[in-house]
Parts: C-alpha cells; sequence; structure tokens
C-alpha cells in the first residue's frame, strides 16, 4: 500500500473508531486520545495550588487560565506566570521521579 493510500486509510480508522464507540461519549473519547485535562482536574490543580500558595503566604494570582494539559496563574505585579502541567498519573502507581 503507497503511503497516501495508508493514510487515508489510518483517518477512517480513527474516525470510525472515534464515531463508533457506544460505551463512552465523544468528548471523552478525543480528551483520552489527545490527552486533555477534566475540567474536575484543573479545578483541582488551581484548588492545590491556591492552598500551597497561602500555606507558603504568597500573594493570590490575579488570573488564571486553563489549558488543554496545565493551568497558568498571573501575577500583574511583578509580571509573573506559573504554569503547572497537570500529568496522567504513571500506570503502575509509582510516583514520577523529579
Amino acid at each position: 500500500m503507497d503511503p497516501a493510500t495508508l493514510l487515508q486509510a489510518s483517518r477512517h480508522e480513527f474516525a470510525a473508531d472515534l464515531w463508533q464507540s457506544t460505551s463512552c461519549s465523544v468528548a471523552a473519547r478525543c480528551r483520552k486520545l489527545l490527552g486533555v485535562a477534566t475540567l474536575r482536574e484543573k479545578i483541582a490543580c488551581e484548588r492545590e495550588t491556591r492552598a500551597l500558595l497561602d500555606r507558603e503566604g504568597l500573594p493570590e494570582p490575579d488570573a488564571v487560565e486553563y489549558g488543554h494539559t496545565c493551568i497558568r496563574l498571573f501575577w500583574h505585579e511583578p509580571k509573573l506566570c506559573v504554569v503547572v502541567d497537570i500529568d496522567e498519573p504513571p500506570e503502575d502507581g509509582e510516583e514520577a521521579a523529579a
């Protein structure tokens, strides 16, 4: 099979697999395939980060944005942005090495 035909077949199989699933929604399938964090994960991450800031006596951020796989906290003065990645836990249950 030539590369163009193989690519077309792969796209067709991906689309068929995505749309034919009856066990979960399209959004859930896309999130799983693309590695996008859920809103629940982002909210939990923001709460944990705000609790850490509070424990350490640091100021609250001026703004928070939710990305696909992270949250971003912004302070206007001084100009500062902290990006917190939301990673999938390892499958074996072990903490990732820092």
